[in-house]
């Protein structure tokens, strides 16, 4: 009972047990500044903890990328051998950060957030990009990816890609993989035809439209 409201006086909030299953809730009903709260409590309750600094990290990579890298850092020097994740998350940031467009660096923590397998976290992260640019199709088909991955609906976001940029592989090839997770093969033959004939020489594309034709 002493642990339904949370404030810094609740004594659940120095129990990193605790605070951890509130960010773990949190991120799980879509609550990014509750998540943010809980896991940059557990950074403080854990200071020794690469873990509480890698899952801090991620998730501030979804708002603000630039300060994110620091505390991947802290995960990394942390982590005995060092952190892969935090590094390859890192690394995506550092290159983005180049262009210096906040959308364009937020789509590619994004990225680098999907591929090691934090699809919630990335979806986050290109709403966040769409904010800035509602017109950045890349981040609209792949915050649809997103959504389908982290168990959402993405078909609303990947068909207002295609229609925004119907020139454009990607979309399409987010679309297929919508259907084919969907089981309608013949929906998905549709999109990723429609991909590999703008992208003829891409590997993936050939792959899953051999997959959704058999």
């Amino acid at each position: 009972d002493i642990c339904i409201s949370w404030s810094v006086g609740n004594s659940c909030f120095s129990q990193p047990e605790i605070v951890r299953s509130w960010a773990e809730i949190a991120l799980a009903t879509g609550d990014r500044e509750e998540t943010l709260d809980a896991l940059a409590r557990l950074t403080i309750l854990e200071p020794a903890n690469p873990e509480a600094y890698l899952r801090y990290g991620l998730a501030l990579a979804t708002q603000d990328p630039e300060t994110a890298v620091d505390t991947l850092r802290i995960a990394d020097e942390l982590s005995a051998g060092g952190s892969p994740i935090a590094r390859q998350v890192i690394d995506a940031i550092q290159v983005a950060l180049r262009e210096e467009d906040p959308a364009y660096t937020l789509a590619a923590a994004g990225q680098a957030l999907g591929e090691v397998g934090e699809w919630r976290l990335a979806a986050w992260a290109f709403l966040e990009a769409l904010l800035l640019n509602p017109q950045y199709t890349a981040a609209r088909a792949y915050f649809g990816l997103a959504l389908d991955q982290s168990g959402g609906d993405g078909l609303l976001e990947l068909e207002r890609a295609v229609a925004a940029s119907p020139g454009d592989p990607l979309p399409h090839f987010f679309l297929g993989l919508h259907w084919r997770a969907q089981g309608d093969p013949a929906a998905a033959v549709d999109s990723l035809m429609t991909a590999a004939e703008l992208d003829p020489a891409n590997p993936s594309i050939a792959a899953e439209l051999g997959g959704a034709f058999e």
